[in-house]
């Protein structure tokens, strides 16, 4: 029997933090319920109905899974919203179906105003709501359920008005982290810009976490935190020192290294987490290397290796075609390389993701630009040729703050095809060039004036040969096996009982 959460839309928005939510019912509950709630990240829908795979909705795509493929999808942390008025039938579908049972269901006509139901047909849906479950499970049960075997906590930023986690890195490392056992505890961010009663208002959340947390516990956080909240160093240094509190620190970004995004903010933000930190996740062994500079002792510094991508769909068979694929930022002002492509006429190249410039490939045939896709979607689009590795003002070589930047940090561009199956072409020069080359699942090139020739050179054997090795990479991608690897490292070097 599923559990129906009664809460408002509210709470739900905030208390559903890392899971992963699919739809059921692609009509047009569902679409009004997307455009009032974009923050919301939806991995799927449900529907019994339709035919097509996907529905698209104000630019963005949404896969659609029969209820036998959502079987096959389903894991502990997803949450099914009922997005068709007839919610009683569907609820008992899914009560017949043993895998589901027990998954929290929410019911967004019934609880969010905005979609224009009666105060008397609504209080109506909602007694039929109760009836329909034996356990009602609250929000606050969905967000802070003691697990079993817990080993500590992790620290979980959101926006004011957004419960949007952040990257899919950021997201992905949520989820291993509960399911290894880290109970999320949830820090409200209201950015830069915060007037005084907001940052304290911040402050306040953080003593409010702090206080929740058993003594001689272990901490994870993510580094550098999404907004910028005045961090509060003093009462992390008590933690450490009057109740036992150890910090493992996941790093996702350098910014003194990438230089881009580099301020006075982010400076002071590293030397806190360097000052609390007593074991730190970093990408490589480079990355590893210029934490040790900083006086951290090697021992307590941990290499990723690379981000694993969690995804349970199936990979596409991959056609031998000579070509590359771009999914990334195609902000110009973050890559201004990509203004350049056109230069490369011999190449085909295809685009995916957000901030495209049409003046990327305006009139230029051998580019073609598919889109946006969400994160649960795109590896099923990658299917052909070769996934870059590039960054930078130019295409002669990765050069400029994020250019140079590939020399330390673990693209996650390059979890994303190899999780998907797709090889790879990076710069000679960059980190993860080396697990490339030593896993053989692609090439590097110093510059992209070489992919054409290099590409002439590869037969459809060798690209075969390139496939099955990325697939021995892939699944261990999407189990997030590197990341729990890393964490089970870093638990050794601070209480050697976890092992």
């Amino acid at each position: 029997m599923v559990n129906a959460i009664n809460c408002d839309i509210k709470n739900f928005a905030q208390n559903v933090y890392g899971k992963r939510i699919f739809c059921f019912g692609s009509g047009k509950y569902f679409r009004k319920f997307v455009s009032i709630n974009p923050e919301i990240q939806i991995c799927g829908v449900v529907d019994n109905y339709r035919q097509e795979k996907v529905v698209d909705i104000e630019t963005r795509e949404y896969s659609i899974y029969s209820i036998q493929e959502f079987c096959d999808l389903y894991r502990e942390d997803c949450i099914m919203l009922i997005t068709v008025r007839g919610f009683e039938e569907v609820v008992d579908q899914l009560d017949e179906i043993e895998e589901l049972d027990g998954m929290p269901c929410f019911f967004p006509a019934v609880f969010d105003e905005r979609f224009g139901i009666s105060d008397d047909s609504r209080a109506i849906m909602i007694e039929q709501i109760r009836e329909l479950s034996e356990r009602i499970c609250s929000d606050k049960q969905i967000a802070s359920e003691e697990i079993t075997g817990r080993k500590g906590y992790q620290i979980c930023e959101y926006f004011e008005r957004s419960n949007i986690g952040g990257s899919k890195a950021r997201t992905d490392i949520i989820r291993i982290l509960e399911k290894e056992g880290y109970l999320i505890k949830k820090i409200r961010c209201y950015g830069e810009k915060s007037g005084i009663l907001q940052r304290k208002q911040e402050k306040f959340e953080w003593e409010r976490v702090f206080e929740e947390v058993e003594e001689n516990s272990i901490i994870v956080m993510q580094h550098p935190v999404p907004a910028e909240p005045e961090l509060p160093e003093e009462l992390f240094l008590h933690m450490k020192s009057e109740r036992g509190i150890r910090f493992i620190i996941v790093v996702h970004e350098v910014e003194s290294l990438r230089k881009t995004y580099h301020s006075a903010y982010r400076q002071h933000e590293f030397e806190v987490m360097l000052s609390i930190g007593d074991v730190f996740i970093v990408h490589n062994e480079i990355m590893r290397r210029f934490f040790v500079k900083q006086g951290i002792e090697e021992q307590r510094v941990v290499s990723l290796e690379i981000f694993d991508y969690l995804d349970s769909s199936i990979n596409a068979e991959k056609k031998f075609e000579k070509s590359v694929t771009i999914a990334a930022n195609l902000d110009l002002k973050k890559s201004s390389y990509l203004l350049h492509l056109k230069e490369l006429n011999s190449l085909l190249i295809h685009l995916y993701g957000p901030n495209y410039d049409e003046n990327i490939a305006n009139n230029v045939l051998n580019i073609q630009y598919h889109g946006s896709l969400p994160s649960e979607v795109i590896p099923q689009r990658l299917d052909r040729g070769f996934g870059l590795i590039w960054d930078g003002d130019s295409i002669e070589t990765c050069a400029g703050g994020t250019g140079e930047y590939l020399k330390y940090n673990n693209p996650h561009k390059l979890s994303l095809y190899l999780s998907a199956g797709l090889p790879v072409i990076i710069w000679r020069q960059a980190a993860q060039a080396r697990f490339v080359l030593e896993n053989s699942v692609g090439f590097c090139v110093d510059s992209l004036h070489d992919i054409s020739y290099k590409l002439d050179e590869v037969t459809e054997e060798e690209y075969k040969q390139y496939v099955q090795n990325v697939e021995a990479l892939s699944q261990k991608l999407k189990d997030g096996e590197y990341f729990t690897t890393a964490l089970k490292n870093a638990e050794e070097i601070l209480c050697p009982k976890y092992q």
